[in-house]
């Protein structure tokens, strides 16, 4: 049960719990510098771009961090940022230790969604307990001038300037035929 003077839910101040003890101009005073000072003590949230801040459309952006299930992104000028949530369909293990990577992000209705990452530049690592390369005719690897080729059917090519073997155990070549030289 409510205490005498208590503001009802969704009315004013005039229209109290019990109508014996209408509230007072100075409880209603109080009450707002309360809430003022509770709210001084709540971290604002993270901005979220509204609409006529992020164009609607694609926009290229930089990852500059995390926040939950979503990121922190800030538009190529910099003058730009929000917070977008991930596409349901981008892996949220892309962004492990990538603050700073290029991103493409859809603005759309007060809100930015995460739908890829952008390649920006030539160098590609593949990493992963298991990484499998199937090509249906011929794979090559090459550096310089050094090179691997598997072709389909089972011939395997190792071509360098200087080729070394180096085995910790026994080092086993096996063959119908060796030749050297």
């Amino acid at each position: 049960m409510a205490e005498s003077g208590d503001i009802a839910p969704g009315k004013g101040c005039t229209e109290t719990l019990e109508a014996e003890a209408p509230c007072s101009a100075e409880g209603d005073e109080e009450r707002r510098r309360v809430l003022g000072r509770l709210l001084e003590l709540v971290d604002p949230p993270e901005p979220i771009a509204a609409e006529h801040d992020w164009p609607p459309g694609l926009h290229a952006v930089r990852v500059v961090g995390r926040v939950a299930q979503a990121v922190v992104v800030e538009s190529s000028d910099g003058r730009l940022r929000g917070r977008a949530e991930l596409a349901p369909f981008v892996d949220g293990r892309l962004l492990d230790g990538e603050e700073q990577r290029v991103a493409l992000v859809e603005a759309r209705a007060l809100r930015l969604t995460l739908v890829g990452f952008l390649q920006t530049t030539v160098t590609t690592s593949l990493r992963g307990q298991n990484v499998e390369i199937d090509a249906e005719h011929e794979l090559v690897l090459r550096s310089g001038r050094a090179a691997l080729r598997l072709r389909a059917d089972g011939t395997v090519e190792l071509i360098g300037t200087r080729i070394s073997a180096v085995s910790r155990g026994v080092l086993r070549l096996l063959g119908r035929a060796l030749r050297l030289n």
